[in-house]
């Protein structure tokens, strides 16, 4: 992509509001792509649309011109501007890609600061999934909703005849239907750490797959919400927790957990601190590890309430973590455990220290095998397993792990309160007893 420094097509933001929206020309499907990219500021509410995507390999890029410049963007943006763009309108957009200059790293911190607003403001996001495959078009026909049978008469009816009859071809029909719904749903779309945040604080979604789109709630909000999310809206048989449909499950973690957040958020009851939110989505991708916390910024409890007005931008609010993306891993990883309020004692997320769902669970956490028995007698306190929850699930690797070591006892000699010797002391424990699991499981 082309140097922000001494390219015209990022000029300086006037203040912490500011945006950049790309106005797209209208234009054919294979006419060139032009647009132009000016600054808005979020407090006079313009009028835009915003784009969910998943970036994709770097290469190769392909040319457009914006504000008269060439600027080179990846394939997948490259295909749905093409598609998305109108025969006849200009079309007023936000991309991440284009509208942050992207190597400003100052810059960058302080827009990532602005997401929240950006597609909480935006008239509609259009989700990006790239061009059918595996039958996926047949999740776009509305004509496809009304093949499925009520459950129960389903299972009566297959307790009646076990004969080769078209019982026996419905009983297919939704099982090939099931492997529509797990292929489409493990697409690398849905593996973007970055999509949580951007669907979850969405007025309305347009998914889009192909030439074909549909609504967010027509697609998947309708047939399910996360309080009864099961099979039989989407071709499984039976709990999605029989393990014979543990495919499903898996493809579907992401989905379950989203439209609850999503539904916490239009409820206004979000209670989502940002440590129960990346131990949430640790399995989830990003391209730069420090969104790993970045990324799901937006949606911590702390920043949701802050952000009811625009004195957030500016306000150097306590336990609010702001990007800063001239961090490393290490500096992330105190900013959270310290700034967070992880120093005092925290009641954990019930799921992370209920010992039988761990077990009936069996999870991996990163690259880190647990057990909350053997975690709780190695660590005894829950600030330590705190420390050992967050530097699994941010991935530490053990070079990364040694500087955190060394910086907090740097900090803790200056410290006179004795919160950060504690804080050291119990951080020291959990990357003592990540070192041994490791070391055990030949990780």
């Amino acid at each position: 992509m082309s140097n922000p420094q001494i390219s015209p097509i990022w000029k300086p933001l006037h203040g912490p509001t500011s945006i950049r929206l790309l106005t797209l020309y209208p234009g054919r499907f294979q006419d060139h792509v032009e647009a132009s990219l000016e600054e808005y500021d979020l407090r006079k509410d313009p009028y835009y649309e915003a784009i969910s995507y998943y970036w994709g390999r770097q290469m190769p890029e392909y040319n457009i011109t914006v504000n008269g410049q060439v600027l080179q963007v990846r394939k997948n943006l490259y295909d749905f501007l093409r598609k998305l763009r109108s025969g006849s309108q200009n079309r007023i957009l936000w991309v991440d890609a284009i509208c942050i200059s992207q190597m400003d790293l100052e810059e960058k911190s302080q827009q990532v600061r602005n997401i929240h607003h950006v597609f909480l403001q935006a008239s509609c996001v259009h989700a990006w999934l790239g061009e059918h495959q595996n039958s996926s078009e047949v999740l776009f026909d509305p004509q496809e909703d009304d093949w499925q049978p009520h459950e129960g008469l389903f299972r009566k009816a297959w307790r009646l005849t076990f004969s080769p009859t078209p019982l026996r071809k419905l009983y297919d029909a939704r099982r090939r239907r099931a492997r529509i719904w797990i292929a489409f749903f493990e697409r690398p779309y849905f593996s973007r750490r970055w999509i949580v945040q951007e669907l979850v604080l969405a007025r309305s979604i347009m998914v889009h797959c192909g030439t074909d789109e549909r609504s967010w709630d027509e697609l998947i909000g309708s047939r399910v919400n996360h309080q009864n999310f099961n099979g039989i809206n989407f071709g499984i048989s039976g709990d999605i927790y029989n393990p014979a449909n543990k495919p499903f499950r898996k493809a579907t973690n992401n989905i379950r957990m989203l439209l609850m957040l999503r539904g916490e958020a239009r409820t206004q009851k979000f209670e989502r601190d940002i440590f129960t939110l990346i131990n949430m989505f640790s399995h989830t991708k990003c391209e730069d590890p420090l969104d790993q916390v970045y990324a799901l910024l937006s949606l911590d409890d702390s920043s949701m309430s802050s952000q009811q007005d625009m004195q957030h931008y500016t306000a150097k609010r306590t336990g609010v973590i702001f990007p800063d993306y001239q961090k490393d891993m290490a500096d992330l990883f105190i900013t959270v455990f310290t700034k967070r309020n992880c120093t005092d004692p925290i009641q954990l997320e019930p799921s992370l220290v209920n010992t039988e769902n761990a077990r009936r669970r069996s999870q991996i956490s990163g690259r880190v095998r647990w057990n909350v028995d053997q975690v709780l007698v190695e660590l005894g306190s829950q600030r330590a397993l705190t420390a050992y929850h967050l530097l699994a699930d941010l991935h530490l690797d053990e070079f990364e792990m040694k500087i955190v070591q060394e910086r907090f006892r740097e900090a803790a000699l200056k410290d006179h309160t004795g919160r950060l010797t504690a804080a050291l002391s119990d951080t020291e424990k959990a990357i003592r007893f990540i070192n041994r699991q490791r070391a055990s499981y030949q990780i």
